[in-house]
């Protein structure tokens, strides 16, 4: 969802009701595996 430009990490946040720390390792989690979140 965030790859494609339409949402932003608050959006994800309150979308998944979950921390900014969690956006920010599914990111990190989705790039090491070569899948777009």
């Amino acid at each position: 969802m965030h790859a494609t430009g339409d949402y932003t990490i608050a959006e994800l946040m309150e979308v998944f009701s979950i921390s900014r720390a969690t956006v920010y390792r599914a990111l990190a989690r989705s790039q090491n595996s070569g899948t777009s979140a």
